[in-house]
């Protein structure tokens, strides 16, 4: 069910590459497509940044994590938090898709995480 899910997510965001739903441990659950090696090493340096990003909201005090964006030269990287232990990412080729792309991720949210539970 999660694949169905990430493939529409990427079908339905021009410019999006892949999409990932993956655990705070920096283990995917699943991809859509399946990644090269370089792909699944930059998602699992993703996953790092997560856990480093949520310690640092915590101990500051400012409230749960929800959505980080990275914009590079080449790629940019979408995150959103599904719960305290999940979050689901899309990399695009271009940013001018961002805005469609978190609102794609946010529309399907509700069925990862059902799926999730």
């Amino acid at each position: 069910m999660f694949r169905q899910i990430l493939e529409k997510m990427v079908n339905d965001v021009p410019g999006a590459l892949s999409a990932v739903l993956m655990g705070n441990d920096g283990i995917a659950v699943e991809q859509f497509p399946a990644q090269s090696t370089d792909g699944q090493s930059l998602i699992v340096e993703l996953g790092n940044t997560v856990k480093e990003i949520h310690h640092t909201t915590t101990v500051l005090a400012v409230g749960e994590l929800q959505e980080i964006t990275v914009q590079c030269e080449k790629v940019t990287f979408l995150l959103l938090m599904l719960n305290e232990e999940y979050f689901v990412a899309m990399l695009l080729d271009s940013p001018a898709a961002a805005g469609k792309g978190r609102y794609v991720m946010k529309r399907d949210a509700g069925r990862l995480r059902s799926a999730l539970d």
